[in-house]
């Protein structure tokens, strides 16, 4: 048994008593915060692991066999058939595999957000890959005003935009 002071008139009193003697003073209750810690990891642990599943489940159901076009959500597993969409929109404007380049419409091609941008660069990329027979699934999207290049995408290094 310990001696501890008393907070309220600094008395010693044992640390097992439940008042002091001198002034009558509780001590606090070190179980109720510990209770109150207990009770807050009971709630919030299983809505953090059911988040987490919830989040891995989202994640798992995402295809990596079929890609989709920006302009609509149908599946596209033969990339050509995305080349004759994004030239038909007027997109794209020509693309030559053997060199990995793709010439785009600069006004359309600002108007995309990154993630069409980078899905349209994907498919490109593997487009060329197949045309090439190579399997080396990269392409350079270039200007075809300027011929400056704007993005490049790589299936081993991704997908970059420049200014």
């Amino acid at each position: 048994m310990a001696l501890v002071k008393c907070k309220e008139c600094g008395a010693q009193i044992s640390s097992t008593a439940s008042t002091c003697p001198q002034c009558g003073k509780k001590k606090p209750s070190a179980g109720c915060g510990l209770l109150l810690l207990i009770l807050i990891a009971i709630i919030v642990v299983p809505l953090g692991i059911m988040y987490s599943n919830s989040i891995l489940a989202q994640n798992k159901s995402v295809s990596t066999s079929t890609v989709t076009t920006p302009a609509d959500s149908k599946p596209i597993v033969d990339y050509s058939e995305a080349i004759s969409r994004y030239m038909k929109t007027g997109l794209l404007v020509r693309v030559n595999p053997n060199l990995n380049e793709a010439y785009v419409n600069p006004y359309i091609w600002d108007q995309l957000d990154i993630t069409s941008k980078e899905q349209a660069s994907m498919q490109l990329a593997f487009y060329c890959g197949k045309e090439k027979g190579t399997n080396l699934n990269w392409v350079d999207i270039k200007n075809t005003k300027s011929g400056k290049t704007l993005a490049k995408y790589s299936e081993s290094r991704g997908f970059k935009v420049f200014d």
